[in-house]
């Protein structure tokens, strides 16, 4: 799925802002949002866009910490080559929220 040199870019300053590289660094970036919303983040697709090189998927974000709800939309813009994910770059619709729900550390 993502090509070995992929590269995941995720805007913000909160514990899952950054860029991630190859399949180590997205799966870093998955582990990191499981593990800071201790499972209970949940994207639910709302729409998929395909072009010739890339598709758009816009998810409706929830997840708890300490026992409040949070809730965005993002939209994550994958770049493909071949049969691969090259790159992927996500845009918060609520950049405060996504800040504020990831604002705790490693």
């Amino acid at each position: 799925m993502f090509a070995e040199d992929a590269v995941f870019h995720v805007p913000g300053a909160n514990a899952i802002s950054g860029t991630f590289r190859g399949h180590e660094g997205v799966l870093d970036l998955w582990r990191r949002q499981i593990r800071l919303s201790e499972g209970s983040f949940r994207p639910q697709l709302v729409s998929v866009e395909p072009g010739t090189d890339h598709v758009a998927i816009t998810v409706d974000i929830t997840a708890e910490r300490d026992g409040v709800t949070y809730s965005w939309r993002r939209i994550v813009e994958y770049r493909i080559e071949g049969n691969e994910i090259v790159e992927a770059s996500v845009a918060e619709g609520d950049q405060e929220a996504a800040d504020a729900f990831f604002a705790a550390g490693d």
